[in-house]
C-alpha cells in the first residue's frame, strides 16, 4: 500500500496505473499502517469506487457470526422459517470468551467451563483463517491438550471459535497408485453454490477428518441421479 499514489481520480504504481488492488491485509491492519503514518489515501479511495479485491464485504467473512443464527437471545429477530432452517443447517457456534452463554440444549452456561467439560462433542477453529489451519477436534486431542488449545484460543488475535462437532460424511473412492487401483474410505464434503436459475455441486474428500485441499485434500466429481 506505501508504493501507490493518487493522482486525481487514478491511482499509480511507479509508471503504472492501477485499476484493481487485490488486498491480503484485513481492513484492521491496513487501519494500524495507517496509524504508523503510510498514506492511506489511495486505498481509501479504491474502496469508495469499488476497486478492491476482496472489498469490504470480506471484513464479514467471520465465522462468529454463526453464533447470531444460535443464539436464543436473538431468535426474535429471524421467522420461524429461518429459525428452523438454522436449526437443520447450522453448527452451534460461539465466539470463544470469558461470558455467560447457551449452550446447544438453551440452557444457561459459562461458556469457558462448558467449552473444557465438553471435549469429545466441540471443535475450535480459528475465526478468520482458512485452509484449514489451526482446527483443534476435541475428540481427538488428550485433556491436556484441549486445556492448551483453549488457552491459545482465548489469547489468539482474532479469537477462535467453539462449534459443535459435526459427523462428516465418508464414502469409498477409488484410489490410483503405482498403476493399481484400490478402493478406500474418505471423508466427503459438498458445497453448494446457488444463483437464479441454476446450482453449483463442488465435493471435496480427505483422508483427514479436516476436508480442506491445502492439507492433502482432492477435488472430487459429483454425479446427479436423475
Amino acid at each position: 500500500p506505501s508504493e501507490l499514489r493518487l493522482k486525481g481520480r487514478e491511482i499509480w504504481c511507479g509508471d503504472t496505473r492501477v485499476d484493481i488492488l487485490y488486498r491480503d491485509p484485513t481492513l484492521g491492519e491496513l487501519v494500524e499502517m495507517e496509524e504508523e503514518g503510510l498514506d492511506m489515501r489511495p486505498v481509501r479511495f479504491a474502496f469508495r469506487e469499488n476497486r478492491v479485491v476482496s472489498s469490504l464485504a470480506g471484513e464479514v467473512d467471520q465465522k462468529a457470526l454463526f453464533e447470531l443464527f444460535s443464539y436464543r437471545r436473538f431468535r426474535d429477530l429471524f421467522t420461524a422459517a429461518e429459525r428452523e432452517m438454522f436449526r437443520r443447517h447450522i453448527p452451534w457456534t460461539r465466539y470463544l470468551r470469558e461470558v455467560r452463554s447457551d449452550d446447544p440444549s438453551g440452557r444457561d452456561v459459562d461458556l469457558v467451563s462448558f467449552v473444557r467439560r465438553n471435549r469429545e462433542r466441540l471443535i475450535l477453529k480459528p475465526n478468520r483463517e482458512y485452509g484449514g489451519s489451526g482446527i483443534a477436534l476435541g475428540n481427538l486431542l488428550t485433556v491436556v491438550e484441549w486445556e492448551r488449545a483453549i488457552e491459545r484460543g482465548l489469547s489468539t488475535p482474532g479469537g477462535v471459535v467453539a462449534q459443535e462437532a459435526i459427523e462428516f460424511n465418508r464414502d469409498t473412492y477409488p484410489v490410483v497408485n503405482s498403476g493399481r487401483v484400490s478402493f478406500v474410505k474418505r471423508y466427503i464434503v459438498t458445497g453448494v453454490h446457488a444463483g437464479d436459475d441454476e446450482s453449483v455441486l463442488l465435493a471435496r474428500m480427505s483422508k483427514e477428518p479436516v476436508v480442506n485441499i491445502t492439507r492433502g485434500g482432492a477435488i472430487v466429481g459429483v454425479l446427479v441421479a436423475r
